[in-house]
């Protein structure tokens, strides 16, 4: 999983954008061919912790970015996906029955990547790698 903390420079840096952007579409791809490779009751924390940190920056990044806003369908798919992670930690087994809301999630996540600015992607990875409980 691609966690890297990037400066607001980089961010918007026109390669460096391009760059954080290929990197985020292939950490989603790597997710979607890993959801379908799960055997039901299989350990899956881990996974989902990763998959639901990628969808909490994408979300974020969204409700961030005034363009976007929280409040719009992608967003909605894509909390509905994290939901479905959670639960799965919780469990830590896997359930295929879970596999569409998430895939559909990784989806939208997809989609978002590509209007939310890369400033906002920038600042949502950093404020989630940061992150104290």
């Amino acid at each position: 999983m691609y966690h890297k903390r990037t400066t607001k420079n980089n961010a918007t840096n026109p390669v460096a954008r391009a760059i954080a952007r290929k990197k985020l579409h292939d950490a989603l791809v790597v997710h979607k061919i890993k959801l379908y490779m799960l055997a039901d009751g299989e350990s899956c924390a881990q996974f989902m912790m990763d998959l639901a940190t990628t969808l909490a920056v994408v979300g974020m990044a969204s409700e961030l970015d005034p363009s976007v806003g929280a409040d719009t369908p992608q967003v909605r798919v894509l909390l509905g996906g994290l939901s479905a992670c959670n639960q799965l930690i919780e469990r830590d087994k896997w359930d295929s029955n879970q596999a569409v809301a998430i895939e559909t999630a990784l989806d939208n996540a997809e989609l978002l990547n590509k209007r939310v600015g890369a400033v906002y992607i920038t600042r949502a990875w950093n404020h989630i790698i940061n992150f104290k409980p």
